[in-house]
């Protein structure tokens, strides 16, 4: 697409290329070519800089090596930025000139018009870190010559959503059990005693990678560092889909910790608890005896309830509590339904019978009632 563009005095003509970058950025690059001085400028003006002689237009402008498309992906494949860069721009076109020299050579880079601080200091080392170009020609031969880059940024804010709305929510692979198995696998603390759980609260990104995790239910500073550190190098999760799509999803999650004299004791079972009859008349059982709560119906309240208990040594629950809630009927009426349930198969670890957590997902959708996950 052909856009035209002042810049003081000069007339350019410019062709866009937009493209998505990662988090929250779309980065467009104008390739210009410069048409001429709109006050009689002719095709030989030149100016002085640091003592060359540069001209402003020439025959056959300076081109990065594999043309335009090569420049953009070479921009988009070496730009770094962070969070607080980003959230310091809103939108805006950031221009760069440069001389290229007889031998392809960049000098001379500068910011022609300041947008964004934050930003400068990254393109002009992107800039810098540029191959050398194939040189601008007249009459034939090399010359120094002007170029000028326009960037446009325009960055918007990601919408998180919240856990109970998705379609699909994020699942750590593998499931629950799997997540207790890397926190006990990889857990490097030497504190005193403790039993109970960390409680976090963050979000799965639409890449599966889990972003702003802070501990909402603390047992101990130093196991809280300890709990961050693996969060910050666990594995990427299935994320969360809604209409089909991958998108950025609230969670809230809770690792249970035993730990004496310095040991963890680990509370995951090498067989998971099972309702009887497994999953299937475990749907059956939800089927005949979840209520969905007919006012809270009639006002269009939907969303994902989870619950969290132990099934312990004798199949027996206990300790059920909601651990991510959408309101307090649908909460009251998935707290009711776990204490109808029949005994369980306990988990068992080594061949014995174990108390193991278990995390029941329930999903109440106006569209088609309900349906569960279980982990």
């Amino acid at each position: 697409m052909l856009q035209f563009l002042y810049i003081g005095n000069m007339l350019f003509v410019t062709s866009m290329f937009d493209f998505q970058m990662k988090y929250k950025i779309t980065f467009s690059l104008f390739a210009l070519i410069i048409l001429g001085n709109v006050f009689a400028q002719n095709a030989d003006s030149t100016i002085i800089k640091n003592n060359l002689q540069v001209f402003l237009t020439a025959e056959k402008m300076p081109e990065f090596p594999g043309g335009e498309e090569a420049m953009y992906q070479f921009l988009f494949k070496n730009i770094r930025y962070s969070i607080k860069t980003l959230e310091a721009c809103t939108r805006g076109i950031i221009y760069i000139r440069f001389i290229v020299n007889k031998d392809g050579k960049i000098i001379s880079p500068e910011i022609a018009r300041p947008v964004f601080p934050k930003l400068h200091r990254e393109l002009m080392r992107l800039i810098k870190k540029m191959p050398d170009w194939i040189p601008g020609q007249k009459d034939g031969e090399n010359v120094d010559c002007w170029y000028i880059l326009p960037i446009s940024f325009n960055v918007e804010e990601e919408k998180i959503h919240d856990f109970g709305i998705v379609d699909e929510i994020p699942e750590f692979l593998g499931g629950t059990d799997e997540l207790y198995v890397f926190f006990a696998k990889n857990l490097q603390y030497s504190g005193c005693d403790i039993r109970g759980n960390v409680k976090l609260r963050g979000v799965i990104n639409s890449e599966g990678k889990a972003e702003k995790c802070k501990i909402i239910k603390s047992l101990h500073p130093d196991l809280d560092a300890e709990v961050l550190r693996l969060v910050n190098i666990m594995p990427v999760w299935k994320a969360g889909k809604l209409n089909g799509k991958p998108v950025n999803v609230y969670i809230e999650f809770t690792i249970p910790f035993h730990i004496e004299n310095g040991k963890l004791i680990t509370e995951y079972a090498e067989t998971m608890p099972e309702f009887p009859g497994g999953e299937e008349e475990m749907f059956a059982f939800l089927n005949r005896n979840l209520r969905y709560p007919t006012e809270t119906f009639e006002k269009g309240i939907q969303g994902i309830v989870v619950v969290r208990f132990m099934i312990n040594e004798k199949g027996k629950i206990v300790s059920p509590e909601i651990i991510h809630s959408v309101s307090s009927e649908l909460d009251r009426e998935v707290m009711r339904f776990v204490s109808i349930m029949p005994d369980w198969i306990p988990g068992q670890k080594d061949g014995k019978n174990v108390d193991c957590w278990y995390t029941l997902s329930v999903s109440f959708r106006t569209s088609n009632l309900f349906n569960f996950l279980g982990k």
